[in-house]
């Protein structure tokens, strides 16, 4: 229920959004997967990783619209992690759920295919997309396509 409601959701903003700001996001195949909540240790909001797929080659103006919406939407959580795949079949949740950040540690073949990471968190005030060029094993962090998102 969560997928269909998440998809729909995106499908709305994307619409809205069309009008407004001229990115093509028709050719960007954008879809939710999966969420993971827990509740924050500091301040007891709920912490989000969301797992999407992006395509192979992304429109990074389209994804940073689509990280600003999802920034948009989440206005009540302490943190958020929007990851972006190439397919759903390679989409998978960190091992360290509590950092929420990817390692050597987790899968190589989920991370062949990890295409971006948005990061958003109130408590220590960070608003980044990172966007891997290849992928997210052969280009590690910090990645030379970050960028602020408004």
């Amino acid at each position: 229920m969560n997928k269909i409601i998440y998809s729909l959701l995106l499908l709305i903003l994307f619409s809205l959004s069309a009008c407004k700001e001229r990115f093509d996001l028709k050719n960007d195949s954008f879809k939710y997967v999966d969420i993971k909540r827990r509740k924050g240790l500091v301040t007891g909001e709920d912490n989000l990783i969301i797992l999407y797929t992006c395509g192979a080659n992304p429109n990074i103006d389209s994804l940073k619209l689509v990280c600003s919406y999802i920034k948009g939407m989440h206005t009540n959580e302490q943190q958020i992690q929007a990851v972006f795949f190439d397919s759903a079949k390679f989409a998978k949740f960190p091992k360290n759920e509590i950092v929420a950040d990817y390692s050597q540690d987790d899968d190589e073949e989920a991370l062949k295919h990890l295409k971006a990471i948005y990061g958003f968190s109130k408590f220590y005030n960070f608003n980044r997309l990172n966007y891997f060029e290849k992928n997210g094993w052969e280009q590690r962090s910090p990645s030379p396509y970050s960028y602020e998102i408004k």
